[in-house]
């Protein structure tokens, strides 16, 4: 015997990709992958005879979804519905997410799949709430489930707005602790205070909200966290470093934003449940646009026609549609993007022309884009004319220099990293320095 959950999270319902074809319904064609993808996950989670489904937030893009974004999420929650046997749901538990929330909102997005008639039931604060609706230790911010009566499992959820440090202010203490003579589970939604990838989180969206580092080590079975966007194990916490149990893993997205996520799999995890109190947790993958980076091209070494022979002969070689992507959503089309490093002001106009016929070639993809990385620039303090005659902001060109000053600071990028303990600290900060050493992008 064995009782097997479905997680995912950050499916970001709603996102439009700039620059992304549009689709024949008129929805941004990336709006309407993310839609597949949430129906694909579930279907593939139903088939796979889950027991229970836990949503880790970010189901939606916005803190006020549109109408269809609304309906996709309710038409999906159906299909659990419907495949519930006669005699009980299949429950779902949603989280709350940073996206989910606005500012001075008291009502997350996630509130419209709060259906408890249905077996649906989502984590956020809600002044409203009757009593009989609450759900303790800290409804809305820190709640503990138990979805099936006859299962020792608690499902322990901190939602975006349960992280909030302002909450000890109103007396209010998140300190989750796992219960005794069952399966304890963490869910949350931040960023993981030991992981490495920390500034990896592009796009933030919000408040940073950071999970303590110690909460690995308080003897819950299994962490599953959402946030971050690249699906697995989070580096030293995994089931490759010694950890049978306490492991910390990301659901991931399900849809990458351009090219700020890392081109990974997508999908879910499958948590299983077996007799002897064993917990395993299992990546499942589904379909996803085929989306592709290609390799950086150093302008510093070549002229602009060698470019542009580079460019033409990836792109002729390059296959353009995707047969599975055509029959999901009605558009074959992939994504692509070519980066060029070192551009200097005297190549980029015959780049971008170049970039014209470039276009061209990638017409049957659904994107296709250029960018410049790491290029030599005019440069002006704040307030100096260019030669170019502009004023304004000086484009920052040191960007391990500016990180410097900023960590040293008072901003955000500085109180991110005070949230940190010495040693991770100092280690996110270099590996930080690193990234930005390479890939530092062209302010123009």
């Amino acid at each position: 015997m064995s009782y097997t959950i479905g997680v995912l999270g950050c499916q970001h319902l709603g996102y439009r990709m700039r620059g992304m074809r549009m689709h024949p319904s008129g929805l941004n064609l990336r709006e309407v992958d993310g839609y597949a993808a949430h129906k694909l996950v579930y279907e593939d989670m139903l088939g796979a005879g889950v027991d229970g489904i836990v949503d880790g937030g970010d189901l939606f893009h916005v803190s006020e979804p549109s109408p269809e974004s609304v309906n996709v999420a309710l038409r999906v929650d159906d299909l659990r519905v419907d495949a519930s046997p006669d005699d009980r749901f299949i429950w779902r538990i949603g989280n709350g997410g940073n996206h989910d929330n606005g500012s001075g909102r008291h009502r997350s997005a996630v509130s419209a799949l709060h259906r408890p008639h249905l077996g649906s039931y989502t984590v956020f604060p809600d002044p409203t709430r009757p009593e009989s609706d609450k759900v303790t230790p800290h409804p809305g911010y820190y709640e503990i489930h138990q979805p099936d009566p006859d299962v020792p499992l608690y499902l322990h959820l901190v939602s975006h707005n349960g992280l909030d440090p302002a909450l000890a202010e109103r007396g209010i203490v998140i300190d989750p602790q796992p219960l005794e003579g069952g399966v304890n589970l963490l869910f949350a939604h931040g960023i993981f205070a030991a992981d490495g990838r920390l500034f990896g989180a592009d796009e933030r969206h919000g408040a940073e909200r950071v999970i303590p580092a110690q909460w690995a080590d308080r003897g819950f079975d299994h962490y599953l966290l959402s946030d971050y966007h690249t699906l697995g194990p989070i580096p030293g916490f995994g089931p490759d470093d010694g950890r049978d149990r306490g492991q910390v893993w990301m659901t991931g997205s399900l849809c990458s934003r351009g090219f700020s996520d890392d081109i990974c799999g997508r999908g879910w995890l499958q948590v299983t449940l077996t007799d002897d109190g064993r917990v395993t947790v299992t990546p499942r993958y589904v379909w996803q646009r085929p989306q592709i980076d290609f390799p950086v091209i150093d302008a510093a070494t070549l002229s602009v026609d060698e470019i542009d022979q580079q460019v033409r002969a990836r792109l002729l070689a390059q296959t353009m549609t995707d047969p599975e992507s055509a029959s999901l959503t009605g558009d074959g089309g992939v994504i692509l993007r070519q980066r060029i490093s070192g551009a200097s002001p005297s190549q980029k106009p015959a780049l971008r022309a170049a970039a014209i016929e470039w276009s061209h070639l990638a017409g049957d993809a659904a994107f296709f884009g250029v960018s410049y990385i790491n290029s030599t620039t005019l440069t002006a303090r704040p307030g100096e004319s260019r030669q170019t005659g502009e004023t304004g902001p000086a484009r920052v060109t040191d960007y391990v220099g500016e990180f410097t000053r900023r960590a040293d600071g008072n901003g955000a990028v500085a109180r991110a990293l005070a949230g940190l303990n010495g040693s991770i600290r100092d280690r996110v900060a270099d590996r930080t320095r690193r990234v930005l050493a390479d890939v530092a992008v062209d302010t123009e």
